[in-house]
């Protein structure tokens, strides 16, 4: 009698192992659990940041303010470890800024290796947008060595 075997095997594209990699270090850690505890502060830290600036902008005219760079950097930080992939127009929205704004930002950031954009698989007119390993330690050294919340 022949017997279907069923597998439960799961093709995964060279995008999806990457997203597994990373998430498997970020919960078992390259470093060790103090390595995971110092990244999960420094999210905590520019988390806290990004909080106490939207709360700045609803008290004070936004305008004032306006460093759109540094908020999507802030936002993507934090994403990385806290939510889901970003594309352009959600980044955008969540760190409450102007498309066009953010667009001119992301280019920028990506002239300087700081972000990097990745066709959405379904989507052709939009992007998925991340950190790079530069910036992601450039983060990591800023925010290691900041006493107080720089705002």
């Amino acid at each position: 009698m022949g017997r279907t075997v069923m597998s439960n095997r799961i093709e995964l594209s060279p995008r999806d192992r990457e997203d597994a990699v990373r998430l498997l270090t970020l919960l078992l850690g390259e470093g060790g659990v103090e390595d995971q505890r110092r990244n999960v502060s420094l999210t905590h830290l520019a988390r806290t940041i990004l909080d106490a600036r939207r709360r700045r902008a609803e008290i004070f005219n936004p305008t004032m303010f306006g460093e759109p760079a540094w908020e999507l950097l802030l936002t993507l930080f934090v994403m990385d470890r806290e939510g889901p992939r970003l594309t352009i127009g959600r980044l955008a929205e969540i760190g409450g800024i102007k498309l066009t704004t953010a667009l001119r930002w992301l280019e920028y950031l990506e002239d300087q290796a700081f972000v990097q954009r990745e066709r959405h698989p379904n989507d052709a007119r939009t992007a998925f947008i991340e950190l790079t390993d530069k910036a992601r330690k450039a983060l990591r050294v800023y925010l290691s060595g900041a006493s107080v919340p720089i705002l």
